[in-house]
């Protein structure tokens, strides 16, 4: 499960003399990102008053192919078969060859990556996964890229989206027999 906080930010601006000006705005941060360097700014709004905690999200409820997706990343990550932010190019690649029923082709790289980020995945930039998503030729396992010649890093991204699709026909797999058994 993915925590989340909600703020409540007030901003107080002086718009001439004697008047007070406040913007209000709502901000979701993942409980994990809080201790990041980039949101001091909110630590002191806090201790400073002018940011106002409104509500703490026990928990994000993701539907349940995002979970497993969430998981199979992770597990990928953990077993070092996704070894660059970028890899996430060649598992978008195969998704939008509808090589996975339960997850709708993405329409463009930015909406991959906002999905990917839902998800608590730490991908590359826009511009990065736009890059490599767009030197994939051909049809899955068949792939040709564009930007390298090297046999060896062919395979190793064929390989990021094979590993991906094996563990999501597993997973797959297992969900349907526990669901036989109950």
């Amino acid at each position: 499960m993915i925590k989340y906080l909600e703020y409540f930010l007030t901003f107080v601006t002086f718009a001439a003399v004697n008047k007070i000006n406040t913007m209000e705005y709502r901000l979701s941060i993942k409980d994990t990102d809080y201790n990041s360097p980039a949101l001091d700014w909110l630590r002191c709004g806090q201790k400073m008053g002018w940011v106002k905690v409104v509500e703490q999200v026990s928990s994000l409820q993701l539907p349940d192919i995002d979970l497993r997706m969430q998981k199979i990343f992770h597990e990928l990550e953990a077993k070092k078969i996704i070894k660059h932010k970028y890899d996430y190019a060649w598992i978008m690649q195969l998704i939008d060859e509808k090589k996975i029923e339960e997850v709708a082709p993405f329409k463009t790289v930015p909406s991959f990556r906002s999905y990917l980020l839902q998800l608590g995945i730490e991908v590359a930039g826009v511009s990065t996964l736009s890059q490599y998503y767009n030197t994939v030729t051909g049809d899955y396992p068949n792939w040709e890229f564009t930007d390298t010649d090297n046999r060896g890093e062919r395979l190793r991204r064929i390989n990021v989206a094979g590993k991906f699709y094996a563990a999501y026909l597993n997973d797959v797999n297992r969900g349907f027999s526990e669901d036989l058994s109950e």
